[in-house]
C-alpha cells in the first residue's frame, strides 16, 4: 500500500482526509457519476415525466430560479446539476444529493450515496433520506489537537498517524489495523509514563502511582483495550477475518487521540517524552 509522504510526515490535514467540511473532487465525480446514472435511469425508463419534474424542481425549489428561465432542453439542466456538483462549496453540494434522493425517495439510491459516503470517509450519511453528520467537528478537531501536540519523532505520533493511514487508504483500507495502531498509540504513552506495559499492567500501575485517577475511568480504559484484544485478528493473529468496520474505527482513533492527549496533560513520569531513536 502506497502512503503518501504528507500522510507519514503528518503534513496532511486531518480534516482533509476525514472530510467534515470539506468534499474532494475525486468524491464530487463518484456522486456525481452515480447522480447522472440515476437520472439517466430515470429518463430511460418512460419515467422521465418524473426526472423532467426533478429538473423543473430543483431549479425553482432548490436553486430558486425564475420559471421562465429553466433551460430548454433537459441535457442543459444535466450539465448544470454537474457543474453545481463538481464545483460548489461542499454544504450545496449536499444539498443537491439530497434532493435527488429525497426526489426519488428510493432507498436503493440513499444506500448506493452511503457507499460513496463511507468510502471516501465522509462525515455523513443518509438516513431515512436525509443526511445526518456521523463524524463531527469535535471529534477531528480531537485528533488534530493531539497530532500538534506531538513531536515529529513522537513514537505516539507515529502510530496516531498510522491509524489514520490505514483508515485513509480507499483502495484498500484496514479496519482492524488502524484500530491496533490507535491502542499502541494509548500504550507508548501510559508506557512513558509508568515505565509499565502493556497497556492493562500499564492502567494498574498508573493507579498505583496517582491514586485519584477514578478506578470507573481506569476500567474504561482497559475494557478499551479488551476490546481490541478480544476482537478476532486485531491485536493478535488468528484465522479469522477481524469484523471492525468504518464507524468502529473512527471510534477508536477519536477515542484514543482523546486518551493520549488526556495522559499528557495529567500524568508524568521518567518516560514522559517517547522519540523513536
Amino acid at each position: 500500500m502506497y502512503v503518501r509522504f504528507s500522510q507519514r510526515m503528518g503534513l496532511q490535514p486531518v480534516r482533509s482526509v476525514i472530510q467534515v467540511d470539506s468534499l474532494d473532487q475525486d468524491t464530487r465525480t463518484e456522486l456525481w457519476n452515480f447522480s447522472l446514472t440515476a437520472i439517466e435511469a430515470s429518463l430511460q425508463g418512460g419515467r422521465f415525466s418524473a426526472s423532467s419534474k426533478l429538473l423543473t424542481t430543483m431549479w425553482t425549489d432548490l436553486w430558486r430560479q425564475p420559471a421562465d428561465e429553466l433551460p430548454m432542453y433537459a441535457s442543459e439542466s444535466v450539465s448544470r446539476i454537474k457543474a453545481a456538483l463538481l464545483t460548489s462549496d461542499w454544504a450545496s453540494a449536499y444539498d443537491l444529493i439530497e434532493f435527488i434522493c429525497q426526489f426519488f425517495g428510493i432507498d436503493t439510491i440513499a444506500a448506493a450515496y452511503n457507499e460513496i459516503l463511507e468510502r471516501n470517509l465522509c462525515g455523513y450519511r443518509f438516513i431515512q433520506l436525509q443526511l445526518a453528520p456521523v463524524v463531527s467537528d469535535t471529534e477531528v478537531a480531537a485528533i488534530e489537537r493531539t497530532l500538534e501536540d506531538l513531536h515529529a519523532s513522537d513514537v505516539v505520533r507515529h502510530h496516531l498517524t498510522r491509524a489514520l493511514d490505514l483508515l485513509a487508504d480507499r483502495a484498500d483500507p484496514d479496519y482492524a489495523n488502524s484500530v491496533k495502531e490507535s491502542i499502541s498509540a494509548v500504550e507508548a504513552q501510559l508506557k512513558a509514563i509508568t515505565g509499565v506495559s502493556p497497556m492493562g499492567p500499564a492502567v494498574d500501575a498508573l493507579r498505583v502511582q496517582s491514586p485519584e485517577l477514578h478506578a470507573a475511568l481506569a476500567r474504561s480504559w482497559k475494557a478499551l483495550y479488551g476490546y481490541a484484544s478480544d476482537e478476532d485478528g486485531v491485536r493478535h493473529g488468528t484465522d479469522a477475518v477481524p469484523s471492525v468496520d468504518q464507524a468502529t474505527a473512527v471510534f477508536v482513533l477519536v477515542t484514543c487521540s482523546a486518551l493520549v492527549s488526556l495522559l499528557r496533560a495529567n500524568f508524568s513520569g521518567p518516560g514522559e517524552t517517547v522519540a523513536s531513536g
